[in-house]
């Protein structure tokens, strides 16, 4: 619950403030600043997602 309560904000804040400022200041300015906030975001989704498949995973084992 902590990393969706943590990282989602601040994921989505800074994808979308370097998306902002890539209209402002121009695209190459801020690219590597985009990027590394898609990247942030991907890897908090993996870790969402891997804590729903261990929760799935070990119900079916309980259950199964």
């Amino acid at each position: 619950m902590a990393i969706a309560a943590w990282n989602v904000p601040t994921c989505c804040a800074w994808v979308v403030l370097a998306l902002w400022r890539m209209t402002q200041y121009g695209v190459g300015n801020f690219m590597v600043i985009f990027v590394t906030g898609l990247l942030a975001s991907v890897i908090t989704g993996m870790a969402l997602s891997s804590r729903r498949n261990y929760v799935r995973r070990a119900a079916g084992e309980v259950t199964g």
